[in-house]
């Protein structure tokens, strides 16, 4: 009977060894490609910002959070940050931070569209500038939610590779 037990666990072992082979890599896949599609997002939404400063300035004024001479700067602090983490993200420098400030910066985008859904104000979104996508509303508070997501499995990535088995680029 030990024999006939031994065999079966071989046999397990064998037969589930391709099945966590495929489930582990292909976790693993999706964390490696978790950063790279948030620092398109990223790098993609700032290039068309600098591409378009006045409809981007046009924007952060008529969400009415700031004053003038305060969106200015905050148009323009923005727009460099979303490439600069975009640049960081898809070059893997510095990810635990990137998510850190991506983290950040998708939480004040729900804050911020929430607000203009709550006041009712009928303005765009302001995130990709390089065409007129209507008024804001769920839809673009669901795209900033799944950026806050995404940022965050960036963020814990790391540790989700450690559970699986694999350090990563960059252990700590």
């Amino acid at each position: 009977m030990s024999n006939n037990l031994l065999v079966r666990r071989m046999l397990f072992r064998f037969t589930c060894l391709p099945v966590r082979f495929a489930v582990r890599h292909t976790a693993l896949g999706l964390l490696g490609l978790s950063p790279l599609a948030l620092g398109v997002i990223f790098l993609a939404a700032g290039i068309s910002k600098l591409f378009a400063p006045y409809d981007f300035l046009s924007a952060v004024y008529a969400y009415g959070l700031t004053g003038p001479a305060i969106g200015f700067w905050v148009a323009w602090f923005l727009s460099w940050l979303e490439v600069t983490l975009g640049c960081s993200l898809l070059a893997g420098v510095l990810e635990k931070g990137s998510a850190i400030v991506s983290i950040v910066l998708s939480l004040m985008f729900v804050y911020v569209k929430l607000y203009a859904i709550h006041e009712d104000r009928l303005i765009g979104c302001g995130c990709v500038v390089t065409g007129s996508r209507g008024l804001i509303g769920i839809g673009d508070l669901i795209e900033a939610v799944v950026l806050l997501a995404l940022s965050t499995i960036v963020f814990l990535s790391s540790r989700l590779r450690a559970a699986l088995g694999h350090p990563g680029p960059n252990p700590s």
